[in-house]
């Protein structure tokens, strides 16, 4: 069997969405060596996904294109592509990028969750809000199946893109097999002298500082109210991007001082697997 992924994401920073195509990619071929598996992208994939897209089953196809043409990479290039390489079964891993298409085989899509449908007030405008809610709607309903991430999710796509709960497969997250072993004392106290962590307990939140939606504020109001009612010296460690442009970071930084908490506060930045 041939399946083709949309690897754009993987021309890009790493994030929660390329990890999940790097590992899907590799235990797909680890526990299915007959698949063939093509990634297709408008650009160069990233040299920090190396390991996982040089693989023997792994082919990349990428066709090199201006930046304007990139946005109509999709329906301009994708399905003429997949298509040349007789692909079975074309994976769509992100909703609501780019314009709508079929493509000329069976189509999967990954929806990891419809928040910025559900929570309010994170549109700039009303246009951008409208796309991304008619998006979802229609690629849930062009796809023949839908992959999401927790049941509260499979609810939510079910009854805002009106689709029967057959439609949608729930897929749990899972931890690759390198955080089942044990670390060495030596690198583990490396990693806490770096994060001057040595000889403290901390808590850690991984969903990063770059959004407003992950409500960083109730976060630190709830450290806050257990520092004020707990004698134990505990930190509260963030993982993730960190966004400073607009001030986010700033106001993020002016909360934990109104908290009296920002020397309790450690901002690590993205971390290595």
């Amino acid at each position: 069997m041939r399946i083709g992924i949309d690897a754009r994401v993987l021309t890009e920073e790493k994030c929660g969405t390329a990890n999940y195509v790097c590992k899907l990619v590799q235990y797909l071929v680890k526990l299915r060596p007959g698949l063939e598996i093509f990634l297709f992208a408008p650009e160069k994939i990233c040299a920090e996904y190396e390991e996982f897209v040089s693989l023997p089953q792994v082919r990349r196809v990428v066709l090199e294109i201006g930046r304007e043409e990139r946005k109509k990479w999709p329906v301009k290039f994708l399905p003429g592509l997949l298509k040349e390489h007789r692909i079975d079964v074309f994976h769509q891993p992100f909703n609501a990028d780019g314009p709508l298409f079929r493509p000329p085989c069976p189509m999967v899509i990954t929806i990891l969750d419809l928040i910025p449908w559900i929570m309010k007030g994170l549109f700039r405008n009303w246009y951008k809000e409208l796309r991304y809610k008619a998006r979802n709607f229609l690629w849930a309903r062009i796809a023949d199946k839908v992959l999401t991430i927790s049941q509260c999710s499979q609810k939510d796509i079910v009854r805002l893109c009106r689709v029967s709960p057959e439609h949608v497969v729930v897929t749990y997250l899972g931890a690759d097999d390198i955080y089942s072993g044990e670390i060495s004392v030596q690198d583990e106290h490396e990693i806490m002298r770096k994060y001057q962590l040595l000889d403290n307990k901390y808590i850690v939140n991984m969903s990063g500082l770059n959004q407003q939606r992950r409500n960083p504020d109730f976060i630190l109001e709830g450290f806050a109210e257990f520092c004020r009612n707990s004698d134990q010296d505990i930190k509260l460690v963030f993982t993730g991007s960190v966004m400073k442009a607009g001030g986010f970071y700033d106001m993020v930084l002016h909360k934990m001082d109104i908290l009296g908490i920002r020397d309790r506060v450690v901002v690590t930045g993205f971390l290595s697997d």
